[in-house]
């Protein structure tokens, strides 16, 4: 974890406006990896939602999948910046 957040303040993601950024840091040699989030987001979705998510992409990063892992955890992500952050009329149609 303190490696995912010296990267994510090295890259620069703490400076963005709406502190809703967030990265997911794959080691695959050392078959770990780690999410982070930025305050506004953490703030929103709290801890529990970052041990789920890294709960459940584990099985796909355990197996070597690391590609399935970061997707899978993509999604959950997005789906919490979309839920708390995105425009009301930024939504797609139904």
């Amino acid at each position: 974890m303190e490696r995912a957040r010296r990267e994510f303040l090295k890259v620069g993601l703490h400076r963005h406006d709406r502190s809703n950024g967030a990265l997911i840091l794959v080691a695959p040699n050392a078959r770990q990896f780690a999410v982070i989030g930025d305050r506004a987001l953490h703030e929103r979705v709290g801890d529990a939602f970052w041990k789920d998510v890294v709960r459940e992409s584990q099985p796909y990063f355990a197996r070597g999948d690391v590609v399935d892992g970061v997707v899978f955890a993509l999604g959950r992500i997005g789906d919490a910046l979309h839920g708390h952050f995105a425009e009301p009329d930024a939504r797609p149609a139904e």
